[in-house]
């Protein structure tokens, strides 16, 4: 079928006026099959990206407050908020943990929202996972295992902006 065929049958579609001619139906067809396949995986793109935006949105939250907490009560009430997980760690150590935290935060939605050096916000999240392995480390050795599930949710959450953010939607 030749070029002026096909775009013959696209306008006469357009217009709304209905053809005879089997390759104009050929080709409206093809056309058809082809727009309806490009809007559904657009469709899907826009789905992903709203997810991977809202989950980033949740998880800099989660790290804003938790860092901010960290930095900014005494290890005595953090002990008492926290566990007891914080007197067995130097308090430079908890006050550097919350800053990490804060900027895991910052990471996770400033270079993707801003479009400056996107690759950070994978690289937010892949901070994100290591942290919450080591909050799942430190909680079983704790014997704090109601806290594990939360971890572990909160490091599959950033795995999944991780993958999104290199793979099928990198910025």
């Amino acid at each position: 079928m030749n070029a002026t065929l096909f775009w013959c049958a696209r306008i006469n579609t357009w217009r709304g006026v209905a053809t005879r001619h089997p390759q104009t139906r050929s080709a409206l067809s093809t056309a058809s099959a082809a727009h309806t396949t490009d809007s559904h995986y657009d469709r899907s793109r826009k789905h992903m990206n709203l997810a991977l935006w809202i989950t980033q949105a949740l998880l800099a939250a989660i790290f804003a407050t938790a860092g901010a907490v960290k930095l900014a009560r005494p290890i005595d009430v953090l002990a008492q908020t926290l566990g007891e997980w914080v007197h067995a760690f130097p308090p430079v150590a908890v006050r550097l943990l919350g800053a990490a935290e804060v900027a895991a935060a910052i990471g996770l939605l400033v270079p993707a929202a801003v479009g400056i050096a996107p690759a950070l916000t994978p690289a937010a999240a892949a901070g994100v996972i290591v942290v919450m392995i080591g909050a799942t480390v430190v909680h079983v050795r704790h014997r704090e295992s109601v806290k594990v599930p939360v971890t572990l949710i909160i490091a599959a959450a950033a795995l999944f902006v991780f993958w999104g953010r290199l793979g099928p939607e990198s910025l």
